[in-house]
């Protein structure tokens, strides 16, 4: 997994206006939403943990 974001979230956060809000589901460690959150999008993330 890393840190780095997906490729093709890299890619398509290019075409995303800054206005717009990111919902990350399933988010595991975050990278995606990090990412998002990093160049300034309104970012929520929620994953679920099952015990």
């Amino acid at each position: 997994m890393g840190n780095k974001p997906n490729n093709h979230i890299s890619y398509y956060a290019s075409l995303v206006s800054k206005e717009a809000k990111v919902l990350d589901l399933g988010m595991g460690e975050g990278r995606n939403a990090l990412y998002f959150a990093s160049k300034g999008f309104n970012t929520v993330g929620v994953d679920i943990i099952t015990l």
